[in-house]
């Protein structure tokens, strides 16, 4: 498909401004070109230019500053849209609009104009946790750093570093309550040394490499405080803080997982026969019992995350979210990834040989899932963290 093509997809969805049905549009490039963005460990070029043509690395921005405006709810069936036709490319488009959303709806008025003025609109990627130091002087910013998984970094005019902020003497930084204080930089691409060290056995098209900022001034304005909790614009949903935006998207990606391996399972076993079944497998009892019962755990899932997105998307733009809202979202999260664990192993065993087999989907979906389930923000531990606020609100009676 040429980037005429693309551009005529993106021209279709902009008469309704939707962009899940962007998303939609734009799906049959992603999966066009999976294999590629697979052996090239980043995604494809064709696939980078219809991200950029259609808008969606800009979905979550203010449309004030340039960008969709969409809902969290929105962001998830996008995320999911584009997850199902590969999980690398959801991955890498979650990473770019989630980065970009948190620099556009956290960033001073004088580092909004400056990503997001003047014709052009940044696209940031990166770690935002703060593994680098830089010293403060008169306003100015002078440090380095080293990150790893970069995920969506190759697609981003500013990477994203955190680091811990130090006296002249190299001691932290305190605020007012003695905490160390922390930012989160947005530095251009120009200025960062890129690693790689992308080599695993699924997301493997992520292009999730290692970085560094070597030794610089770094633009004051270009950061923001880390972790971001109030925001400066946007939807109600950037009440749920640094921390919400950057999990959410995590859903979309193995809702949209589990999606596609239902849907190849069921071409799967269409007419086959197996030794020992009266009948073609997909018309077995067995397998149609085992094929309902685990749709069942990807549409139950699927509800709670969307209900989930909704309750967050009616918050008022000046609110902050409620401790059970953001309870709420890791909780959903997490259960979504732990049903992805359930029903992706589920598509791979019945797809039988098919998903061993190179090149194979399914076998693809799968090594994939267990790199998805390895990220901080899905560890097992959130349910205990999270969980003395749950028990709380079934105890007022409001669970």
């Amino acid at each position: 498909m040429s980037i005429t093509d693309i551009r005529s997809l993106r021209n279709t969805a902009a008469d309704h401004g939707d962009p899940v049905q962007r998303a939609r549009e734009i799906a049959p490039v992603v999966d066009r070109y999976s294999a590629d963005t697979e052996a090239g460990r980043n995604i494809a070029p064709e696939v980078a230019a219809a991200f950029t043509e259609s808008e969606l690395s800009w979905m979550l921005v203010p449309e004030e500053l340039g960008g969709l405006g969409a809902s969290a709810e929105d962001f998830i069936l996008v995320i999911e849209e584009v997850s199902r036709a590969d999980t690398s490319s959801g991955w890498s488009l979650m990473a770019n609009a989630g980065g970009t959303a948190l620099a556009a709806g956290f960033s001073n008025e004088a580092g909004v104009r400056k990503l997001f003025d003047g014709g052009q609109r940044a696209i940031v990627a990166g770690l935002f946790a703060p593994m680098g130091t830089a010293t403060t002087s008169s306003g100015a910013l002078h440090g380095r750093g080293r990150y790893q998984f970069g995920s969506g970094t190759a697609q981003a005019t500013h990477i994203a570093g955190g680091v811990r902020l130090l006296n002249a003497d190299g001691s932290a930084l305190l605020d007012a309550g003695g905490h160390p204080i922390t930012r989160s930089l947005f530095v251009p691409r120009e200025s960062v040394e890129f690693l790689d060290g992308w080599h695993v056995m699924g997301l493997k098209g992520t292009g999730s490499y290692d970085y560094a900022f070597p030794e610089q001034e770094f633009d004051p304005d270009l950061s923001i405080p880390f972790p971001s909790v109030t925001p400066l614009r946007g939807r109600g949903f950037y009440s749920i803080g640094m921390k919400g935006i950057a999990a959410i998207g995590h859903a979309g990606v193995v809702l949209g997982a589990m999606k596609r391996a239902l849907e190849e399972v069921a071409r799967a076993v269409d007419g086959k026969r197996r030794q020992g079944y009266s009948s073609p497998v997909g018309e077995h009892v067995l397998f149609l019992d085992q094929f309902s019962r685990h749709d069942a755990i990807y549409q139950a899932a699927r509800s709670f995350v969307l209900r989930t997105m909704q309750e967050v998307d009616a918050n008022e733009p000046e609110s902050e979210a409620t401790p059970l809202q953001l309870a709420r979202i890791r909780q959903a999260v997490s259960w979504a990834h732990d049903a992805a664990q359930q029903v992706i192993p589920f598509a791979h065993l019945w797809t039988g040989t098919a998903a061993f087999r190179e090149p194979t989907l399914v076998g693809r979906i799968t090594r994939d899932l267990f790199v998805a389930t390895q990220h901080v923000m899905v560890d097992p531990i959130t349910y205990s963290l999270n969980a003395p606020v749950l028990v709380a609100a079934y105890r007022a009676g409001r669970g």
